[in-house]
């Protein structure tokens, strides 16, 4: 984190008390809210289960998704907190923001667009490569991993899952056989069934 001199004026106030001859200087807490200043953006993507029968998958999950994306060098102003310690602000996306989700996930898709739906699904910080066959697999695994590399993200081997014929991905099981819900997972119906 970077060192600031003062956070935005919308998040914080001075306020300024004359006691005597010494002027004491307070931080107080912005009445607005802060996020009334922030168009919101649609949010992330549904996940989509139009896979072709995949032989092979491979889950992998970003570690630190939010925090491998550099927040813009004119944008860092934005996430200013002040600490009794002094003002700082992210240089990398924090969690928490309002578009945080929606900017990681257009980054992601902008980034893998070549292989989005053709083996690869990408939901947030998880990913999901699929092939018809394990000689496509590998050579679809160079991809992602070459795009990985050269947009430095790191993924969370402890979370990865590679080369399995069954995968569970987002509440859903990923085999040879196609997509199906997790059992136990499902809901029952609104329509009287239990």
């Amino acid at each position: 984190m970077k060192s600031r001199p003062r956070t935005p004026p919308r998040y914080c106030s001075r306020r300024r008390r004359m006691e005597g001859s010494e002027c004491a200087s307070t931080a107080a807490r912005s009445t607005g809210s802060p996020s009334s200043h922030v168009t919101r953006s649609r949010g992330p993507t549904n996940f989509s289960t139009n896979i072709a029968e995949p032989s092979s998958s491979q889950k992998n999950y970003l570690r630190e998704g939010y925090h491998q994306i550099r927040v813009a060098t004119e944008d860092c102003h934005k996430t200013a907190f002040r600490t009794r310690y002094g003002s700082y602000e992210y240089l990398v996306m924090p969690f928490g923001l309002t578009n945080a989700p929606s900017t990681f996930q257009m980054t992601t898709n902008e980034i893998f667009r070549e292989l989005l739906d053709k083996c690869v699904i990408i939901y947030l910080d998880n990913i999901l490569i699929y092939s018809c066959s394990r000689e496509q697999h590998l050579w679809d695994l160079d991809a992602v991993f070459t795009l990985l590399h050269k947009n430095c993200l790191i993924m969370k081997g402890s979370k990865c899952d590679f080369l399995k014929q069954e995968s569970e991905f987002l509440g859903h099981i990923v085999s040879t056989e196609g997509v199906k819900s997790t059992p136990g997972k499902s809901r029952p119906s609104r329509n009287g069934s239990r």
